[in-house]
């Protein structure tokens, strides 16, 4: 009797010893996986580990995933414009960024060889699907932002997170201020360099890697001495003469070397009494589509605002460098001053400088 339960030991033993070598692999799998998952949680693991600078941003320049520039346009009035549009368009843009991505947000400024102010910069050093992911168990499908951060983030997604929010924060509060300002001044236009401020946006892009986004803020009104939308008359609004034209900078104008490679939105700032003439406004969007080539261009209309005052620019010091006003009742919007034009005849100034 003892020899056979002896016997039954051992053989129950090594039935034993065979499930566990069964077992064993997979076992030894699931626990990888889970000292994986603990890893890439931890901030030896992360990708938000990097060495980064102030700004966000990773220190090693190799690891920058893409560009998003958002260009605001403040050379113009901005009376009757809500002063918290463009923050909250900036914080849309941010928001389904790629981890790494380097935000750049820029103001247009008044010379022709420095057109862009650097507002600021910062890089997200998170992807929005981290969030998501963190947020499986809500179930609710929103897009997860700042002021919904999910409680069972990791501690170190919670952190670069939330210092990234509160630097997004900042800049948003600096453009609605700077709106704010522009939406109860009002003076008199005198040049505007629109084109030369997103030929070097688009020069930089070159340079760097895609993806690339660029959002404009703007009514989307040239005004150099060289070529102005307000100065022609919108039925002269013709790319291919803009190109002729160009003709007279240096350098001239050239497309991004891979067009389809950036992805433009432009907030549009209608402005009564000109683009809110549908004709008008085709045609100008027109333009620009074919200013952007084979870009993806997304024209997004915003709530009229009140046009403004411009002196000349492409014939500046002839007797129509003094503005002309007339009352708006003329064109249906009462107590509004606004220029009519003369139509400069298309080649009259081409290639011409101050």
């Amino acid at each position: 009797m003892d020899a056979g339960r002896g016997a039954g030991a051992g053989r129950r033993w090594k039935a034993g010893q065979s499930r566990w070598r069964m077992l064993l692999p997979p076992l030894v799998v699931a626990l990888s996986v889970i000292a994986a998952a603990a890893w890439v949680g931890s901030d030896e693991g992360n990708m938000q580990s990097v060495a980064r600078d102030g700004d966000l941003c990773p220190v090693d320049a190799n690891r920058i995933s893409g560009d998003a520039v958002f260009l605001l346009d403040l050379t113009k009035p901005l009376v009757g414009m809500p002063a918290q549009m463009p923050g909250r368009r900036f914080r849309d843009l941010t928001l389904e960024l790629e981890r790494d991505t380097e935000i750049r947000v820029y103001l247009l400024a008044g010379s022709a060889d420095a057109p862009l102010a650097l507002l600021d910069r910062l890089c997200k050093p998170f992807d929005a699907g981290d969030i998501q992911i963190a947020a499986a168990k809500d179930h609710d499908g929103a897009i997860r932002d700042c002021d919904n951060l999910p409680a069972q983030m990791a501690r170190d997604l919670r952190r670069s997170a939330g210092r990234f929010c509160g630097l997004r924060m900042d800049l948003e509060k600096r453009l609605d201020t700077l709106v704010a300002k522009a939406s109860q001044q009002t003076w008199v236009v005198t040049r505007a360099y629109l084109t030369e401020a997103i030929d070097q946006i688009q020069m930089a892009f070159r340079d760097r890697r895609g993806p690339h986004r660029l959002h404009v803020v703007s009514d989307m009104m040239q005004h150099a001495d060289w070529y102005s939308h307000l100065d022609l008359d919108w039925s002269l609004w013709d790319f291919d003469d803009f190109v002729q034209r160009s003709a007279s900078r240096i350098p001239p104008f050239s497309r991004h070397r891979d067009p389809s490679a950036v992805d433009v939105d432009v907030h549009y700032l209608v402005r009564d009494g000109l683009t809110t003439r549908p004709d008008a406004a085709d045609r100008h969007r027109r333009f620009w589509r074919a200013y952007f080539g084979g870009a993806s261009v997304a024209f997004h209309d915003q709530p009229p605002i009140r046009q403004y005052v411009s002196t000349p620019a492409m014939d500046a010091g002839t007797d129509r460098a003094t503005p002309r006003f007339v009352s708006d009742s003329t064109e249906g919007v009462a107590g509004r001053a606004v220029v009519r034009r003369r139509p400069v005849e298309r080649g009259a100034t081409r290639g011409a400088t101050r």
